[in-house]
């Protein structure tokens, strides 16, 4: 005892589904247009002092960072050079 499904239903879901798995396959990949080839940010040099383990997972880390090259580290994360 087969249910009869009209063709024009079984060739919209087969567009779905087929356009679906595109979709899902192709969202985490960036378009060749919105690659650059950029240099990674500058280094700076630090010293880990404190280290915790968060319950959720992660890390909390307190970092030093040279008095030297503070400012110029800082104003560079923020965009501000």
């Amino acid at each position: 005892m087969a249910i009869e499904v009209p063709r024009p239903v079984v060739v919209v879901v087969m567009i779905a589904m087929v356009g679906g798995i595109i979709w899902l396959t192709n969202r985490d990949q960036p378009s060749s247009a919105n690659r650059t080839n950029e240099a990674p940010p500058h280094v700076v040099d630090y010293k880990t002092v404190e280290q915790r383990l968060i319950p959720n997972g992660g890390w909390s880390r307190v970092v030093v960072i040279d008095p030297s090259t503070r400012m110029k580290a800082i104003s560079g994360r923020w965009g501000n050079s």
